[in-house]
């Protein structure tokens, strides 16, 4: 388990469709990596969003072994609950 190297993620958001009422920025994004998640100093995210994405967050790091005809294997974008935003996941190889 120790050679064990799990995906590191990067969440971007990517459009603003009006105004977000969280205050959440194109640019703005965090990253999922061992269990974690890490946030720029002074930025933050919604929690709404955040728990609409968390159950999505397994399956994501464990994209290169899920089968080919899964659907996260084709997710690339994630939009929050009021539409307005949207998020974009990037994989970061270390």
């Amino acid at each position: 388990m120790d050679d064990y190297k799990m995906t590191k993620i990067k969440v971007a958001v990517n459009e603003i469709k009006g105004k977000c009422d969280n205050g959440m920025e194109v640019g703005d994004h965090f990253i999922i990596h061992d269990g974690k998640i890490s946030i720029p100093d002074g930025k933050s995210i919604c929690i709404w969003t955040l728990n609409g994405m968390l159950p999505m967050f397994p399956f994501l790091l464990e994209k290169k072994a899920l089968p080919k005809d899964h659907w996260v294997t084709e997710a690339t974008t994630y939009t929050c609950p009021s539409r307005k935003v949207v998020f974009s996941y990037t994989y970061i190889d270390e």
